[in-house]
């Protein structure tokens, strides 16, 4: 019977599993535990612990580890201020790593304290670990061996930028736990020596970001690197599968280069056949590659090459393509050789694996950034500019197309004479929020054409209405009214009315440059209930006043309090205070919007003096009867 402990490894993955599991999960953790003792390497092996050293560094950790499993967890090697403990070793059941190799993917902690999966381990409960990063590290048979681990004794919230970078170091440390292998196994010196420049290669393919850079740097160096005279990495056509698009090293010359740049998957060549089969095809000599077929004549006097050996590059069973080396000399392809190479190309087509996953990830972040964005634009209304209102909008979509959001802003007329003013930011950084944005906007509308009340009636009114039409979003939003009465009139003076559903304040900024925030007690975003209390505040507005309404983007920057952000804006604005509106709202953007993580949007209403003509730079008065609407044909074309 198993004991308690045995349990709990069993339930975190079967490390270290006892005999009374079933026979196909015994041999699999057989499997397992043989791959991770073939890699344990000798202490201290100084490409792996360049590596942990790495990870600390570049995490900014205090410790870095790279265990691996067997019936026990060992420290292969170890960065930061834990680098003495490589060689240590610890039970399953103490270690953090062995739920991070379980779990087969990126395993976050961020306050182990308070995680139930690790507050009851050791190394958490001396206060060691109070924050955890984890990535799995996989042999080339495809076996989870271990993990590499940064962490620290306090909290900290990890993010998926260094999630990534350590999944990066994780393939690094991989594929130098398999160099470290062969090299073991490899006695001679020479080998040794093609070890050492594998292992630097598997690292610089980290550093990587392009799949046309690590086509270049896989044939101009990594083949360099293993003893070849020349060689080629193909890739399969992503516009057409029946075609290998192939890179020629520079020693074949230019018209190799130009010949075998497009080369049909029937082709009778050894990339060919390894791309259909993905199997390793080796072509040992000059007679073995005229015999192979009648196509390897031109590929010999093209090259200058007398022996080949093409090998797929494999991910699970899917071949991404293949990578060829050539020699000058013939070869014995002993089972070293092979070995090394597979071991090669292994490191290759994990690298172009991931490049090629962010490439497609980058490529659907476009589509709906620009989507989003398109969507964004067509709503973004033309404003009424009524009476001496002078009244201009601004719109920055993010840095990062990934980002694109529900900022939006709105300004329009109702039958009361009144100019509404609109600011809102729907949750959501995709092109949900996107749709979500402009089905409350629209109905924003509506309701405040047909209920002309004040703010806080009308957004108690889209309440109901979001909650009716299932809308299903969450929204910040500010209303305001601005309201001129016979009594207003006869003194100059306007009135701005406003209810605020969780939004930032607006900037009301005097003539004389006098600036204050009009912070007042704010009701709950709409969306998330239709019994929230909505209240109405209000302000005289007097001439040549300005008032600013923004979205957090133009004052929110990572690593910094709200505050400073909206002490920056009120120092910047009311130092150009003086300028013509259009002027000022561009200024504010070139300064305070550039490479915005977050949406920008900025309505600014300038209310002129009423006993003159109205100012020149303030354009001419405009009503609902002379603005014009964005077409299905205006979104095409902002798409495009």
């Amino acid at each position: 019977m198993a004991t308690s402990d045995d349990a709990w490894l069993d339930a975190a993955g079967g490390f270290g599993a006892d005999s009374t599991e079933p026979p196909s999960a015994s041999r699999a953790a057989q499997d397992r535990d043989r791959a991770a003792r073939r890699l344990l390497p000798a202490n201290g092996d100084p490409g792996l612990q360049a590596i942990a050293a790495l990870a600390a560094r570049l995490l900014a950790a205090p410790g870095a580890e790279v265990s691996l499993l067997t019936e026990v967890r060992t420290i292969a090697a170890a960065g930061g201020s834990v680098a003495g403990r490589t060689g240590e070793q610890t039970p399953l059941s103490e270690a953090l790593c062995t739920l991070a190799a379980a779990s087969g993917a990126c395993f976050t902690v961020r306050d182990a304290r308070s995680d139930v999966r690790v507050l009851h381990l050791s190394p958490v409960m001396r206060g060691e670990v109070g924050a955890y990063l984890a990535q799995p590290l996989i042999s080339d048979d495809g076996h989870i061996v271990g993990a590499l681990c940064v962490y620290q004794a306090s909290p900290r919230a990890w993010s998926a930028a260094e999630g990534e970078l350590l999944q990066q170091l994780a393939v690094a440390a991989s594929a130098q736990l398999e160099v470290a292998a062969l090299g073991r196994e490899f006695e001679d010196s020479v080998r040794r020596d093609v070890l050492v420049g594998v292992s630097k290669f598997a690292l610089a393919l980290t550093g990587v970001d392009d799949i046309d850079d690590l086509v270049t740097t896989v044939a101009e160096q990594g083949l360099t690197m293993l003893g070849c005279d020349g060689g080629a990495v193909a890739v399969v056509d992503p516009e057409d599968e029946t075609t290998l698009l192939s890179y020629l090293t520079s020693s074949y010359g230019q018209d190799a280069q130009v010949t075998y740049a497009h080369i049909p998957l029937s082709a009778r060549l050894p990339v060919a056949e390894a791309a259909r089969t993905a199997q390793t095809v080796l072509l040992a000599d000059r007679d073995v590659c005229l015999a192979y077929s009648s196509d390897m004549a031109g590929v010999l006097t093209a090259t200058g090459a007398h022996a080949f050996a093409s090998v797929p590059l494999r991910v699970g069973a899917e071949v991404l393509g293949v990578v060829t080396a050539g020699w000058k000399q013939p070869q014995t392809f002993d089972t070293e050789q092979v070995a090394l190479l597979e071991t090669f190309a292994a490191q290759c087509a994990q690298a172009l694996n991931r490049l090629q996953a962010l490439k497609a990830e980058r490529a659907a972040a476009h589509r709906v950034a620009r989507m989003g964005e398109a969507l964004q634009r067509s709503l973004l209304t033309e404003l009424p500019e009524p009476d001496h209102l002078e009244l201009l909008a601004r719109y920055v979509p993010a840095a990062d197309e990934a980002q694109v959001g529900g900022d939006w802003y709105d300004a329009f007329m109702v039958r009361d004479g009144t100019t509404c003013l609109v600011i809102g930011d729907v949750s959501g950084h995709d092109q949900d929020a996107a749709v979500q944005m402009a089905q409350v906007r629209n109905v924003l509308r509506g309701v405040a054409h047909a209920v002309v009340d004040p703010p806080a009636r009308i957004l108690r009114s889209l309440d109901w209405a979001m909650r009716d039409l299932a809308i299903g979003a969450l929204s910040t939003a500010l209303l305001a009214k601005v309201e001129q009465g016979p009594r207003d009139a006869d003194q100059g003076l306007r009135t701005l009315r406003w209810s605020n559903a969780g939004h930032l304040p607006p900037l009301l900024i005097q003539a004389d440059g006098r600036s204050e925030f009009l912070e007042r007690p704010h009701d709950l975003l709409l969306g998330l209930s239709v019994d929230t209390d909505r209240h109405d505040h209000s302000v005289h507005l007097l001439p040549g006043c300005t008032v600013l309404l923004y979205t957090d983007g133009l004052v929110e920057r990572r690593g910094e309090h709200l505050e400073d952000g909206l002490h920056r804006l009120q120092t910047l604005a009311t130092a150009l205070s003086h300028l013509p509106l259009q002027e000022l709202c561009d200024d504010l953007i070139a300064r305070l919007a550039e490479d915005a993580e977050d949406d920008v949007a900025l309505l600014a209403v300038r209310a002129h003096r009423e006993d003159r003509p109205r100012p020149a730079e303030a354009g001419p008065r405009r009503l609902p009867a002379d603005l014009t609407r964005d077409t299905p044909t205006d979104i095409d074309a902002h798409i495009d």
